[in-house]
């Protein structure tokens, strides 16, 4: 159902082409504070599992509050920091999907209609590096050069 300010516009999402339609989640900066909070949001998570039974921990004093974020930091670093075998894999797997995504080929459209009615390509190949991906994981575990239940032993599933 469409509300009476949309009605008066014709209905379209942006009435003016020429006016830039803002940004959508505060812009630059909102972006930013929703990346960090959603990698907060997890170490508190898993803070809470590991130290508290899996219960929400809330400072009870102003002191607390202000001890927190170091007190979570120090645990990250004594129970929760990556190893260079974790962080060679995770490296190695993002330099492998850029490069797919760069040299595989697949067919390219154009989205939606943007500022000033431009329409952006892009190159639909997700399926083929997905695809792709997974075939050089089990060539790479059944020559034992990368075990795929290392996954589990090293990326934090357990």
């Amino acid at each position: 159902k469409m509300s009476k300010e949309s009605k008066k516009k014709g209905g379209s999402r942006q009435s003016d082409p020429d006016k830039f339609p803002g940004y959508e989640f505060g812009g630059p900066v909102g972006t930013g504070l929703l990346m960090l909070w959603s990698h907060y949001i997890l170490y508190y998570f898993w803070y809470c599992y590991e130290f508290h039974n899996g219960k929400m921990y809330f400072p009870t004093s102003v002191g607390e509050l202000v001890q927190f974020p170091l007190v979570l930091l120090l645990k990250i670093r004594d129970k929760a920091w990556p190893t260079t075998f974790t962080m060679t894999c995770y490296g190695a797997f993002f330099c492998s999907q850029l490069l797919l995504a760069a040299i595989v080929p697949g067919p390219i459209v154009e989205g939606l209609a943007v500022f000033k009615d431009k329409r952006l390509p892009y190159l639909i190949n997700g399926y083929y590096c997905y695809y792709i991906t997974l075939f050089f994981l089990l060539l790479l575990h059944f020559l034992d050069v990368f075990p795929l239940d290392s996954i589990v032993t090293d990326f934090g599933v357990w």
